[in-house]
């Protein structure tokens, strides 16, 4: 049914948005890391 088909569709709409949002956080945790390995090898 149509009702079913909109609550599906809104349920992957937030689903997408919240992977969106926590792909972004764990770039900034990437970079974040890869700055920490850049001042561990610098201190070599």
């Amino acid at each position: 049914t149509s009702a079913q088909q909109m609550a599906g569709t809104l349920t992957r709409k937030q689903m997408i948005a919240e992977l969106t949002e926590t792909s972004g956080s764990l770039e900034e945790k990437k970079h974040q890391i890869d700055l920490v390995i850049a001042a561990l090898k610098a201190e070599e």
